[in-house]
């Protein structure tokens, strides 16, 4: 069995931005379709950590990326500006079981 969106955001983490998070302090607020930006359409799971450990930095340059820090507006409700709205509840868990180890496909 492969590993779940939990684990996997918190691998990706480590290995993007070099920061460690445990994946049961990671919360789902967003669940996004991309289409047109490239070849393939792709779902994208958007999450908040409520705590990490290590400073984050950009361990991935050469893909031209930057990290700072910037006020937060209060959240969004509603599609992502420049994504398009495909009528999904926007930032649920969508009935995904909650356990520790994190929601898993059926």
């Amino acid at each position: 069995m492969g590993e779940d969106v939990l684990h996997a955001a918190a691998r990706e983490a480590a290995e993007e931005v070099g920061v460690l998070i445990d994946p049961a302090d990671l919360d789902h607020v967003h669940t996004v379709h991309v289409a047109g930006s490239g070849p393939d359409s792709r779902i994208g799971l958007l999450f908040t950590a409520r705590q990490w450990i290590g400073e984050p930095t950009n361990r991935e340059p050469d893909k031209g990326w930057s990290l700072g820090w910037f006020a937060c507006p209060a959240p969004r409700h509603g599609p992502v500006p420049g994504c398009r709205d495909r009528g999904l509840p926007h930032g649920t868990r969508f009935g995904w079981p909650t356990s520790t180890s994190g929601p898993t496909l059926a």
